[in-house]
């Protein structure tokens, strides 16, 4: 459903890793990766059920859906963490 083509961790990995390894170490990013690359596993696997099930427009419907839940639980998620987070800051 979404990075079917494989494309989206390697465009989107670097951006990740200035940001959340500066701060919050390995462990978050590999998380964030290992969450990305299950998404796009049984998403895939999902969407081709939905496919043969309902057709393509339903599958394009659950995938607005899942873009929709995600924003949402997104924009939950900010709006309950809007505290400064500490981090090491580098001694140069």
């Amino acid at each position: 459903m979404f990075g079917v083509t494989g494309l989206t961790g390697l465009a989107i990995g670097p951006v990740i890793s200035e940001i959340i390894i500066s701060k919050f170490g390995f462990s978050v990013f590999f998380l964030a990766a290992t969450g990305m690359g299950a998404g796009t596993f049984f998403g895939s696997i999902i969407s081709g059920y939905i496919g043969q099930w309902a057709g393509f427009q339903a599958v394009f419907f659950a995938a607005g859906l899942a873009v929709l839940i995600g924003l949402g639980v997104q924009r939950i998620q900010v709006r309950n963490s809007r505290q400064e987070v500490p981090y090491k800051k580098d001694e140069s």
